[in-house]
């Protein structure tokens, strides 16, 4: 079975003074930091080996990195408190993976959502996802930054989740 990939970002129907798609410039979207997102664009990425092989990588370090969360917090008996996850965790984390310091961060933030996931997904941001133009974006891996065409296969309902894009993986195409 093949597996591909998909990322969702755009936002429309926008609480913004101007209401639809916001862009930047020079057409580059702009991602807000936080609302609700009411549709979203889903992407079908058209991998290279090259970029399969970081993507793959990617989703093994952030799961490695969410076992490593879960051990450093039962240790220190952190709960919820992601001040003092951070203070305890981010250094180790750096160490042991080779995920970009951003997603380190978001993933501090991701624990319990990432697994209450049906599906495995990473939390993405405009410092890790940026899209080109009308056919290609530049993604934030554990093995670099890579350019990847994609495929626009339409529009879903939105989230709540405080990053503004996902990477989320799927084995139907």
């Amino acid at each position: 079975m093949c597996t591909t990939f998909g990322v969702v970002t755009e936002r429309f129907g926008s609480p913004w003074p101007r209401p639809g798609l916001s862009k930047h410039k020079n057409s580059a979207l702009v991602f807000p930091m936080a609302g609700i997102y009411d549709q979203a664009a889903r992407y079908r990425l058209v991998l290279t080996s090259e970029a399969r092989e970081a993507i793959e990588a990617t989703f093994a370090d952030y799961a490695r990195m969410m076992d490593m969360l879960d051990e450093i917090a039962a240790a220190k008996g952190i709960g919820a408190n992601l001040v003092a996850l951070h203070g305890h965790a981010y250094d180790p984390l750096r160490k042991a993976t080779r995920l970009p310091s951003r997603l380190v961060t978001l993933g501090l933030r991701d624990r319990v959502a990432y697994r209450a996931a049906s599906t495995p997904r990473l939390p993405l941001d405009d410092r890790l996802v940026n899209v080109r133009d009308a056919a290609t974006l530049s993604l934030g891996t554990a093995l670099g930054r890579f350019t990847i065409p994609f495929e626009v296969t339409g529009y879903a309902a939105g989230w709540t989740h405080a990053t503004p894009a996902q990477l989320v993986r799927t084995d139907n195409g």
